[in-house]
């Protein structure tokens, strides 16, 4: 297996990758990614009793996709926010990022997005926003999001509609 050292870069340093953008640890040990609740593949590194988190497509656009403006941002090309080859990566302004996930559909007006919540089946209340849904039931606004587009099953006994 021919893996590609992170070494150049301070924050992933000990990170190797395969040809198939595995991500493994100084160990050899491959890294199992988990899918956060914003959607995207994180992994985690230990160090001293402390967790670090890290987004793959980060890690994968820092090393295969060429920077030469200085872009803080990573874009997914097909908003696929789990499709981390870097043929669909780029890097971007903030400005370019927002500006993406508009045009592509992936964002809507978090004023204007009413939602209606039920236990066990039987209607609750409509609330005027997610982050209204999400302070309230106390459930994590990123994952009703998730769950409202389809992308995670509902959680615990809540059914989230858009009203």
């Amino acid at each position: 297996m021919n893996f590609v050292a992170l070494i150049e870069l301070k924050e992933y340093k000990g990170f190797y990758v395969d040809e198939n953008y595995n991500i493994y640890n100084s160990k050899g040990h491959k890294l199992s990614p988990y899918i956060g609740t914003d959607g995207y593949a994180h992994i985690v590194r230990r160090e001293n009793n402390k967790k670090y988190r890290y987004r793959v497509h980060t890690i994968i656009a820092n090393i295969f996709v060429p920077n030469p403006n200085g872009y803080e941002y990573v874009n997914h090309i097909d908003s696929n926010k789990l499709n981390n080859n870097p043929n669909n990566l780029e890097w971007c302004t903030n400005s370019q990022n927002v500006y993406h996930g508009w045009h592509s559909g992936n964002r809507t007006h978090k004023n204007k997005t009413k939602v209606s919540v039920y236990l066990n089946n039987e209607f609750i209340n409509t609330y005027s926003s997610i982050r209204e849904l999400s302070k309230d039931l106390k459930i994590d606004r990123h994952k009703v999001a998730r769950i409202l587009k389809g992308e995670l099953k509902n959680c615990y006994k809540y059914k989230f509609i858009y009203a």
